[in-house]
């Protein structure tokens, strides 16, 4: 069983039956934005975006906690991996900030996509989005839920 259901993890740990074997995986989510596109092509916007993602609510409810938050696009258990990037933690209130300084204040509208259908290495595209969706609407930014 490559995946089992995270819910499941404690009480398998638990049965001397099963040997559990666990490491960091290979599956970095993440999300992208068009810079080809106002206002995404400003960084401060794609900055204050990212700081208003709150990703440990994410992991908990669409991972069951078995995740971890990312901070670049390659994951820790690969070559080449960069542990000095710097990470967007969440901090609502600097994204607002970040967006004042864009000229941005009065927040605006975009669309944000999501996969339709679920994945071992995202659960819950829609849910994903829902929670991105009411994150960004706690800076001004309104989001149009899109599947593909």
């Amino acid at each position: 069983m490559p995946y089992p259901n995270p819910a499941d993890i404690a009480r398998m740990k638990q049965d001397k039956n099963i040997n559990l074997m666990e490491q960091a995986g290979l599956n970095v989510g993440y999300l992208s934005y068009n810079v080809q596109k106002k206002p995404l092509d400003d960084v401060k916007v794609r900055q204050a975006l990212t700081y208003a993602v709150n990703k440990e609510a994410i992991i908990k409810a669409v991972y069951q906690g078995a995740g971890v938050a990312a901070k670049n696009l390659i994951p820790p258990t690969m070559w080449g991996y960069n542990d000095d990037i710097k990470e967007y933690g969440y901090d609502p209130e600097k994204a607002k900030a970040l967006l004042k300084e864009a000229g941005l204040e009065k927040g605006f509208t975009l669309d944000l996509w999501a996969m339709p259908v679920q994945r071992p290495y995202n659960p819950n595209a829609r849910r994903m989005a829902e929670m991105i969706q009411a994150d960004w609407a706690k800076i001004g930014v309104q989001a149009k839920n899109r599947h593909l």
